[in-house]
């Protein structure tokens, strides 16, 4: 069976800038940073590719020096899984990935760059300060339409959630 991932919407956003993909669990306040490989290997996610493809993508671009590409980046996806910020596609909801190389960034295409491993920098320094942005008590219709509670009042947007 062929697997594919796909963000973990709407509980995951994610944004690429410079390079460096910074990917917010909106349920948990965690917010992670990916560069260099691990930005890449995300990419490819976000195609559709399957953990075989991307172990293909990397292995043409860089040198591996011998490292398991294949259960290096299983146990990368492995970690986005556990931290819920990907999940296993259902079949039909993606299409044939994007096959396109990824960037080179300027390097001739014979010459491959040096291999490090992909790294899920976790960060919850700021889990409390997210919890306070009302948008967490939504319903499933978006901003600004607040959630009721079990008694029928409308969340109160101005309180943590261990406070409600």
């Amino acid at each position: 069976m062929i697997v594919q991932y796909r963000m973990n919407e709407p509980s995951v956003a994610s944004e690429t800038i410079d390079g460096e993909v910074v990917i917010i669990n909106l349920e948990t306040g965690t917010y992670f940073s990916l560069t260099f490989v691990a930005s890449q290997i995300w990419e490819l996610l976000g195609r559709g590719m399957t953990a075989k493809q991307i172990v293909d993508q990397i292995d043409s671009k860089y040198n591996s020096n011998g490292v398991d590409l294949t259960h290096t980046v299983e146990t990368f996806i492995d970690s986005l899984i556990e931290e819920k910020l990907i999940v296993e596609a259902i079949d039909s909801e993606q299409s044939d990935p994007e096959l396109n190389p990824i960037s080179t960034d300027g390097h001739a295409s014979t010459d491959k760059l040096p291999f490090t491993a992909p790294v899920l920098s976790k960060f919850t320094d700021m889990q409390e300060l997210l919890f306070l942005d009302p948008i967490h008590e939504v319903d499933e219709s978006g901003w600004p339409n607040m959630k009721e509670q079990a008694d029928g009042r409308q969340a109160d947007s101005t309180r943590a959630p261990e406070d409600a």
